[in-house]
Parts: C-alpha cells; sequence; structure tokens
C-alpha cells in the first residue's frame, strides 16, 4: 500500500512537471491531505495516480495562455514607461536617440524577455511544459545576439524619438494587455 507521503511525493514531482513548483504546490497537497483526513481514503483512492492528478490540477488552476502573455506584454509595457522617464531624466530632453544598435538589441531583448518569461509559462498552461525548456534556450540566445548587435552595429544617431510617443505607445499596450477576451 502506497503511503501518503510516498503518493505526495510522486505528485509534487508531477506538479513540478507541470510547472507548479513547491510553494505553489502546497496548497494543492494540503487540500488532498484535508481531505483523506476527513474522509479515511488514500490520497490514491480520492484522487487517483499522482500523474493524472497533477494533470487534472493544472488544467483546472492554470489560466489561459494567452493570459501569460498579455502579463508579459504589461510588465514591458511598464518597462518601456519606466525607460522612456528615465532617458527623459538623465538627458533633461523629450527625445530619446535611436540609433541601428540601439534599436535592433532592444527589439531583440524584446522577444527574449517574452522567450524568458511568457512563452515557457504559456506551454505549460497549453499541456506543453516540455517545450518551456526550448524557451528558454531561445531566450539565451535572443540575449546573446542583442548583446553582439549592441556591439557590433552603428550607434550613430538616425532619429530621435520623443518620450510622450513611447509612453503613448506604452500606455496603449498597457490598456490591451488588461483587456478581458
Amino acid at each position: 500500500m502506497v503511503t501518503f507521503e510516498q503518493w505526495e511525493l510522486s505528485a509534487r514531482f508531477a506538479l513540478a512537471d507541470r510547472g507548479i513548483g513547491y510553494y505553489g504546490s502546497e496548497p494543492i497537497i494540503a487540500d488532498v491531505r484535508a481531505h483523506c483526513l476527513a474522509t479515511g481514503q488514500s490520497p490514491g483512492e480520492a484522487f487517483g495516480d499522482p500523474r493524472q492528478f497533477a494533470a487534472a490540477t493544472v488544467r483546472g488552476r492554470m489560466q489561459r495562455p494567452s493570459a501569460y502573455l498579455s502579463g508579459q506584454l504589461f510588465l514591458l509595457s511598464l518597462g518601456g514607461i519606466a525607460v522612456a522617464v528615465l532617458f527623459a531624466m538623465v538627458d533633461w530632453s523629450l527625445d530619446i536617440p535611436v540609433s541601428v544598435a540601439g534599436l535592433t538589441g532592444a527589439a531583440l531583448l524584446i522577444v527574449a524577455s517574452f522567450a524568458a518569461w511568457g512563452v515557457p509559462q504559456a506551454l505549460r498552461a497549453a499541456g506543453r511544459p516540455g517545450l518551456a525548456g526550448a524557451s528558454h534556450l531561445l531566450a539565451a540566445g535572443l540575449g546573446a545576439a542583442a548583446v553582439v548587435t549592441f556591439l557590433t552595429l552603428s550607434h550613430e544617431r538616425l532619429i530621435g524619438l520623443p518620450v510622450p510617443v513611447v509612453i503613448a505607445v506604452a500606455a496603449g499596450a498597457l490598456v490591451l494587455s488588461t483587456r478581458r477576451r
């Protein structure tokens, strides 16, 4: 007969495989423990195989994949506002200088941040946790490409980007990322 602790360990590993770490799984396991104490059932009787339990739990508790991507857009938009304000304060100018190196590097870093945070969570929510690791590798490659791009491309000023325009675009992205679908 499988003890509660054996079932719990298997369930925690199965939950971790699906992107729910120790602290996220703690209330889930606590609910299972409370149910088993109240009913006298074993976790296997009440909840079945730990891997199937984890899969069903993740399906029932995870958000839609698009929620993680819009959450990442929200964070990047806040960062865009902060960077625009920082540029304005440092240079005492309402104009951000744009170069090929800066523009290309920034674009690569934005895509890398999605690949590092938003995409892995969305993949787990979509039931594809195995691809999350590949997304992290992609993010590392994009980050390295951003560094190389920034170091090797021209830093000559192409245009000046008005700070209010950057803030307006970022604020628009904030609104889009918080809309209910």
